[in-house]
């Protein structure tokens, strides 16, 4: 192949925004050749015009002499890919991650850039490793396409990018590793510079205070000593390959979190806040230190001064297995010790003024009826405040805050018990004018007594100092107080109930009494006037009804009354006493309303009766039309139960002649309960056969709407058994809705299934018709087929072609230089 225009008569399928470089070797004389392929949409370009190409060939033929095979190839896609884009300043859209200098860093987690990093630098090292072998033998061709050149180069960099983060965390380290070692150096945590300052703020007086602080002292030294074991054998080592870097720096970033800890970096400090928590002087300046302490807190100072000490971390993610607290976590916490051991020197003495002050506040307000002395109730708090001014004397400082804090709380249990009895004595106060009016609660002895016993354990609680479980004591006693205040209330809250539900059975007796005067004089006489079948099933009811009344009135009542008065307070019995008798008077009331809802019953009925039976007869026979089997409306049989129901029918027609009104309704809804029985049963029988038609395949969906709403509106066996009276004949229209509607659906679907035939006979006429019409013309349409089927698919050869050769493709032709 030549330089320049490719062969054209040559098939070439080269991709057209591609280039490649390739190196071949001379048969004769092994001599190098570098060359460089691109595609139709290079054309033009700088990589097609630009002498600087020739340059970069020279190049790369000289690293490839020198055998540094991958270093030249890597070096021409670079300059090539330079050359063509000159501002190259963001990685290609296809990239998994981008260049460091275009955009801020993240924080390292365990699905971010950080990945990509390692995953590219390892391809970057592999797609070396293949090159190199092609090139050292001398045969074969490395070839990247434009975007795998892009993807290359944006590796390296970020690969250039990861060494240079390993040098920053290189530098920082040590000097954090240097303050720390400047913080914890000495023999022993003694000889520290932070045992010195807590020792200068007081600290040793303290003895578990002091073995605290020694004993983190010396495990901060000891991980300060296996940080600097660590950081000697990282220093040691030298990243043969990329991923080797991506392990070392890996842990460099985990030595890093030793140091500062997981909860300090998730705090994302900057290098003036880790500075303020490793010199001790950004917290501590303000107190007075002796000379000896001074000097090297100021050279420490000067050390750190402006020094950067923040890294963000690429790698290494944080996990459960990163140290959470590290070594500067260690020195701060025993900073804040010495913190405040140096506040307590100034808070204190403020402290327990304002306690002194407020204990004999205290002194000057408390009552003489809590059961103890003022003297008694502060003795504890003034002990306590005596033993924090005695401590203060000492200089024992954090020692007279606790005993402050427990005077407080002391002080606050007082104030406690003060409320605790105001609210007893209030709530007493009430349970004693009940008692006073005569009330008896059956607990009120056990739980006064057990509140009284929880008074007197308070009592001697307080006096012996022990103010530790004042709210323990309140707690009780507030609860006791409560249930007892609560039982008292309760009890009189259900007298009170039962004198008012008395007082409600008393009017209904004197109502119901004057009722029954009037339906005895009044309503009876009028219901006797009809015969005798008309009222014999009330001829008990008044009687009934005045022997309850008369029971409740002389003896029950008064009785009631004596068990829930204050002398017996038999509370109980006396509500289920109530309850009794009320449903006793109640059951009077209804059989005195039972004979004139008689009354009025037989009056409608003398009214009314006639015409429902004439109204029966006449659905009796449409009925029977309906349902009977008979030929033109003239021979056959009738329903045996319509024959049943017309004989109901009959009968109480004689009984309104003979004004027996009650059993000419009850012959009358006989028969009305036997009609609908037997229309219902025939609707069943029509719904069954007009469902087979609206579910035809020929019907479609003709009828279906009527048919549901039919099924919808059909009364069921238990409605039917329980109607009477007007009730029966609104049966009657729901089952004429339901007929007329299964006559709808019928009509549809028949007439659908009519029109679906009609259309098939008319298919099947034209089928045959068009059969006859084929075979007398069968011989010569097969000749005619056979030759434009021979045509036809000259013709589909020749389009398939056509669309071949014109269709687009993405390949084409190149140049070499």
């Amino acid at each position: 192949m030549h330089d320049g225009l490719r062969d054209l008569s040559q098939p070439d399928s080269f991709e057209k925004a591609g280039f490649a470089i390739e190196a071949q070797t001379a048969a004769a004389n092994g001599a190098l050749r570098v060359s460089v392929t691109y595609g139709e949409a290079l054309y033009d370009s700088r990589l097609d015009t630009s002498p600087a190409l020739e340059t970069i060939k020279r190049e790369i033929q000289a690293q490839l002499q020198q055998s540094q095979t991958a270093q030249a190839i890597v070096h021409g896609l670079e300059a090539t890919y330079a050359l063509n884009h000159p501002p190259a300043t963001a990685p290609p859209a296809g990239a998994t991650g981008s260049d460091p200098s275009s955009q801020p860093a993240q924080p390292a987690d365990s699905s971010g850039s950080n990945n990509d990093f390692s995953g590219a630098t390892g391809d970057f090292n592999g797609a070396g490793s293949k090159l190199d072998a092609k090139l050292a033998a001398g045969i074969g061709t490395g070839i990247l396409g434009g975007s795998g050149l892009a993807l290359l180069i944006w590796r390296r960099r970020r690969y250039q990018q990861l060494e240079r983060h390993q040098i920053v965390l290189k530098a920082r380290i040590t000097t954090l590793l240097m303050a720390c070692h400047d913080l914890l150096s000495g023999d022993s945590p003694a000889d520290t510079i932070l045992y010195s300052l807590f020792s200068a703020a007081g600290g040793q007086q303290y003895a578990e205070l002091d073995q605290a602080v020694q004993t983190g002292l010396l495990q901060a030294r000891q991980a300060l000593n296996q940080a600097f074991i660590t950081q000697d054998q990282l220093a040691q080592r030298s990243p043969k390959w990329p991923w080797d870097l991506n392990r070392q720096v890996k842990s460099w970033e985990t030595l890093y979190l030793t140091l500062i800890g997981q909860q300090l970096h998730r705090e994302n400090l900057t290098d003036s806040e880790l500075r303020v928590v490793l010199d001790p002087l950004q917290t501590l300046d303000a107190y007075r230190w002796e000379n000896r302490l001074a000097a090297p807190l100021k050279q420490l100072q000067q050390k750190l001064a402006e020094t950067p000490l923040a890294i963000e971390l690429k790698l290494t993610p944080l996990t459960a297995d990163t140290d959470s607290l590290g070594i500067l976590g260690m020195v701060q916490q025993i900073k804040a010790q010495i913190v405040r051991l140096r506040e307590s020197e100034v808070t204190a003495p403020k402290r327990l003024v304002a306690l002194q002050q407020y204990c004999q506040k205290i002194a000057a307000v408390l009552p003489n009826d809590l059961g103890l002395s003022v003297d008694d109730l502060l003795a504890g708090v003034r002990q306590l405040l005596d033993h924090a001014a005695a401590a203060m004397a000492q200089t024992r400082f954090l020692e007279t805050l606790a005993d402050c804090e427990q005077a407080a709380a002391a002080l606050s249990g007082v104030i406690d018990y003060r409320d605790a009895i105001a609210a007893y004595r209030q709530h007493q106060t009430e349970i004693q004018t009940l008692l006073a009016a005569g009330f008896r609660p059956p607990q009120y002895a056990t739980q006064q007594a057990a509140l009284e016993d929880c008074l007197a354990i308070g009592r001697r609680a307080i006096a012996a100092g022990d103010y530790a479980t004042i709210p323990d004591h309140l707690a009780v006693l507030s609860q006791l107080d409560r249930s007892l205040l609560q039982h008292v209330r309760q009890w009189q809250q259900r007298y009170d109930r039962n004198c008012q539900q008395l007082e409600h059975l008393q009017d209904r007796l004197s109502q119901l009494s004057s009722l029954l005067d009037s339906v005895t004089t009044a309503d009876w006489p009028e219901l006797q006037r009809y015969p005798a079948d008309n009222w014999q099933s009330v001829v008990d009811s008044l009687p009934t009804a005045e022997r309850i009344l008369r029971a409740a009135d002389r003896s029950e009542l008064p009785q009631i009354a004596a068990l829930n008065s204050l002398q017996q307070q038999r509370l109980d019995v006396a509500q289920q006493q109530l309850q009794s008798v009320c449903q006793q008077i109640d059951r009077a009331e209804g059989q005195i309303l039972q004979v004139r809802q008689q009354l009025e019953m037989v009056q409608t009925l003398a009214i009314a009766l006639a015409d429902w039976i004439t109204q029966s007869g006449d659905r009796l026979r449409q009925i029977d039309a309906f349902c009977s089997n008979k030929f033109f409306g003239l021979f056959g049989h009738s329903e045996p139960q319509l024959q049943t129901a017309a004989a109901a029918l009959d009968q109480a027609q004689q009984q309104v002649l003979l004004q027996q009104y009650m059993s000419g309704l009850a012959r009358h809804d006989e028969a009305g309960h036997l009609m609908p029985k037997v229309y219902l049963g025939k609707l069943v029988e029509m719904a069954q056969a007009t469902e087979r038609r609206v579910n035809d395949w020929d019907a479609g969906s003709a009828g279906r709407s009527d048919y549901r709403r039919e099924i919808a509106q059909m009364p069921s066996t238990r409605t039917i058994e329980t109607a009477s009276g007007d009730g029966i004949h609104y049966l009657y229209q729901q089952l004429n809705e339901a007929k007329a509607l299964l006559k709808s659906a019928r009509r549809s679907a028949e007439a659908a299934i009519r029109r679906a035939q009609q259309r098939r006979r008319e298919a099947e006429r034209r089928h045959a018709a068009s059969r006859s019409s084929y075979t007398s013309s069968a011989s010569s349409r097969s000749s005619h087929a056979s030759g434009s089927s021979r045509r036809s698919s000259r013709s589909a050869s020749h389009g398939s072609s056509s669309r071949r050769s014109s269709t687009g493709s993405s390949k084409g032709s190149s140049r070499r230089r």
